[in-house]
């Protein structure tokens, strides 16, 4: 069952070097059911990190890394003469103590706010967003015709191996061929073509697109509001689940020292841009 609930190819795709395509085949499962089922099964999931963080209402769960030892950083929750304190702290220093790592603490409330706050000036200043789309449609400009030239070169030895499978058919139908090498060689060129669409799938999802629309200053605006607006009024699963897609990693060296990777995201682009806050 835990098989069938994390196949892809239950909603018409296939995996292929651990990434997903759309395939010929129907669906027999929704996207929306199947993401749900995901969802349950991160939360019920072994993963320290993400059980914990999922659990709670820490809105950086699964993002911030120590910088340190490179092991995930969860919320967590403790008791004090003040109350309670929530804070942020490195997995590899909680199992294994400081002198494995001396990843600091990072108190909950302080460090949402600031990567928030700067997460909403960026799009309301727009400069780095606009610097990030420039460097994406130039990188995609300067790959187009390496990348074409890869498609074409895939797209011909397809054509090559479907037009030996014929050969072995009619060779096969003549009696020219055996039944066994007729079948050992048409389960090579079968494999080889699965092999070579898959290829072939992962190139075309991978071009960047040179159209990219730039979006203007008050479009910005809006998504800047937008984003305190969800944030502020979200369900935590929902604001978790937004920052996702928002926020690449958060590399913690110390308390002083927090390298957010955020994702530019338009309607056509995403691209990373770091930028370093203390």
């Amino acid at each position: 069952m835990h098989f069938i609930l994390t196949n892809p190819t239950y909603t018409g795709k296939i995996r292929w070097r651990d990434k997903t395509f759309a395939a010929q085949h129907e669906p027999i499962v929704d996207e929306l059911t199947f993401a749900r089922a995901q969802a349950i099964l991160r939360e019920r999931g072994d993963d320290i990190s993400r059980r914990r963080g999922n659990a709670s209402h820490f809105l950086l769960s699964g993002l911030v890394r120590c910088g340190r030892c490179g092991r995930a950083y969860i919320g967590m929750s403790a008791r004090g003469n003040g109350g309670t304190y929530h804070y942020y702290s490195c997995t590899g220093r909680q199992k294994y103590g400081p002198k494995a790592c001396r990843g600091e603490r990072l108190p909950q409330h302080k460090v949402e706010q600031a990567v928030l706050h700067q997460l909403a000036g960026i799009y309301r200043d727009g400069t780095l967003i606009h610097q990030a789309i420039a460097k994406a449609e130039a990188k995609a400009r300067q790959q187009r015709p390496a990348i074409e030239q890869r498609i074409a070169s895939i797209g011909a030895e397809i054509a090559r191996a479907e037009q030996a499978l014929e050969r072995y058919y009619e060779a096969f139908e003549q009696g020219t061929l055996s039944a066994e090498r007729c079948d050992e060689r048409l389960s090579r060129l079968q494999a080889r073509l699965a092999d070579l669409r898959g290829q072939q799938a992962e190139v075309a999802a991978a071009t960047p697109d040179e159209r990219t629309h730039a979006p203007t200053r008050a479009e910005l605006v809006a998504i800047a509001d937008n984003l305190d607006h969800l944030l502020a009024n979200a369900e935590p699963q929902q604001a978790k689940a937004l920052l996702r897609h928002l926020i690449a990693e958060l590399k913690v060296t110390s308390r002083a020292k927090i390298q957010p990777t955020y994702r530019v995201i338009t309607d056509t682009v995403c691209a990373q841009r770091p930028k370093k806050w203390s």
